[in-house]
């Protein structure tokens, strides 16, 4: 039988009596929420919102994805679990090396920690380079999963606890990005490579966002948001293109 409580990094949880799922969704501010539940195209986090808890916490700082990925995963602060960063710099190398090793990291999980008091857990995150932060310590022999839906594909026993997941959820293997995400990649990949070519290049992509974004199956309250988004956007294309044309 599962113990009751179970502690780290100074916070005691409430094992849970039933099944819990926890949802993280990368670069999610507030406001596209509101956004989003005004424009009714939500109706399920709506729900959670109106008729269970809602509020809105403090990130830790740096605001970037890997320290508050793991400060989620571990409920502690960088400068408990370690990873202060998106990247790091390799003093040997003078390389940028992107803070998603396990070995990085300095506490254990919350994933981990409650599975050892008896609780069958599961993880599962888009990137694959993430599992293993999130998957650290957690034992997949012991009945856990822990698999990332980019390699959902590969699952094994022995790696991930599960095999043939694709076949278990009868679904596909999903883009790790959505079209959206994937251009706004590509946005940022011209960016850095300061040329006219690529300006031209940059220009259309971000183009090709906003062909995504406006269009009539978006709500126009929703437009009316992203519409500040784009202009902000155009202000940065123009910006870029003095500072690229004047190199």
């Amino acid at each position: 039988m599962a113990q009751e409580t179970a502690r780290l990094n100074g916070v005691t949880y409430r094992v849970p009596e039933s099944p819990v799922a926890v949802v993280c969704v990368d670069g999610g501010g507030p406001e596209y929420f509101a956004a989003a539940k005004d424009a009714g195209v939500i109706p399920n986090i709506a729900r959670f919102m109106d008729d269970g808890f809602s509020c809105i916490a403090h990130c830790v700082i740096p605001s970037f994805t890997c320290p508050n990925n793991i400060s989620i995963a571990t409920g502690g602060p960088p400068k408990v679990h370690g990873i202060s960063g998106n990247f790091y710099l390799d003093r040997q190398t003078g390389e940028a090396v992107v803070m998603t090793g396990p070995e990085l990291m300095r506490s254990r999980t919350i994933f981990d920690v409650v599975s050892k008091t008896g609780v069958k857990t599961v993880v599962i995150t888009a990137k694959d380079k993430l599992r293993q932060q999130l998957g650290k310590d957690l034992d997949v022999g012991a009945g856990n999963v822990c698999f990332s839906s980019q390699h959902a594909d590969r699952c094994t026993m022995q790696e991930n606890g599960i095999e043939n997941a694709l076949g278990f959820v009868g679904q596909p293997l999903p883009d790790m990005y959505s079209a959206i995400s994937a251009q706004s990649g590509r946005c940022r990949s011209e960016l850095s490579k300061p040329s006219e070519v690529s300006l031209l290049r940059f220009r259309s992509t971000a183009r090709a966002v906003a062909d995504l974004f406006f269009t009539n199956a978006v709500p126009r309250e929703l437009r009316n948001t992203l519409t500040h988004v784009m202009a902000t956007l155009k202000s940065s294309i123009t910006l870029a293109s003095s500072l690229f044309l004047s190199m």
